[in-house]
């Protein structure tokens, strides 16, 4: 799972290609949200958040 540091929110990847990487989740707003990411905003802007 992933947490969108810039906008809040929690995500998790459901699929990759070459230059996206797809998304599912809830918004700040607790709104369902699925869309595609560019991999380098993804990378920037996306928190890995681990449940140990």
């Amino acid at each position: 799972m992933y947490e969108d540091i810039v906008y809040g929110g929690f995500y998790t990847i459901t699929g990759k290609s070459k230059n996206y990487i797809h998304i599912a989740g809830t918004d700040e707003w607790n709104k369902v949200v699925t869309g595609k990411v560019p991999k380098k905003i993804f990378y920037e802007t996306f928190k890995e958040i681990r449940n140990d």
